[in-house]
């Protein structure tokens, strides 16, 4: 259910129906609402699986050798993501209070923060750009990508990292 929920949400955004949520699972609309009674216990669940999927591609942006790569990887792997999937794009920029360091997970805070302290150490980001703003540029990209497409993405994001990274004439 949670597989054909993601793909229901991802192309037909937050206004997808529970019932279109069961035919595309192959069960009866009963069946969804006895395991997520509301279509907002359904988006809890499906945004469990994405924060999961959130630390992991941060952890791996963590990785890269270069400490500003790191930080292009994890705005271009999370953009991506959001340009896959619409109804992600919708509740980003819909969630009260979106995703700061007093809701994000520990292990994301943790990361995104190792990944953005290395690049400052490194001289490449800006001294004055921390988590919080990370969600900021999710949440803009969010309302770039619903009013214009999943391509907006593509010459929106490097203005973006253009305007975080310092450098040195």
């Amino acid at each position: 259910m949670l597989d054909a929920a993601r793909k229901t949400f991802a192309t037909d955004g937050l206004d997808a129906q529970m019932e279109e949520i069961a035919r595309r699972a192959g069960v009866g609309v009963g069946t969804v609402y006895r395991h997520f009674p509301t279509k907002e216990a359904l988006l809890e669940a499906l945004w469990a699986d994405k924060m999961a999927r959130i630390v992991d591609l941060t952890k791996t942006a963590l990785e890269n050798p270069d400490p500003w790569g790191g930080v292009v990887e994890m705005f271009e792997r999370g953009t991506s993501m959001q340009a896959e999937d619409i109804g992600w794009c919708e509740a980003v920029g819909a969630r009260p209070g979106g995703l700061n360091s007093q809701t994000a997970p520990p292990e994301l805070l943790e990361a995104t923060t190792e990944l953005l302290d290395r690049a400052k150490r490194a001289g490449k980001l800006r001294e004055d750009f921390e988590f919080d703003d990370v969600s900021k540029v999710f949440c803009a990209m969010a309302g770039v990508i619903n009013a214009q497409g999943p391509e907006a993405r593509k010459s929106i994001l490097p203005v973006i990292l253009d305007g975080l990274q310092v450098r040195r004439d």
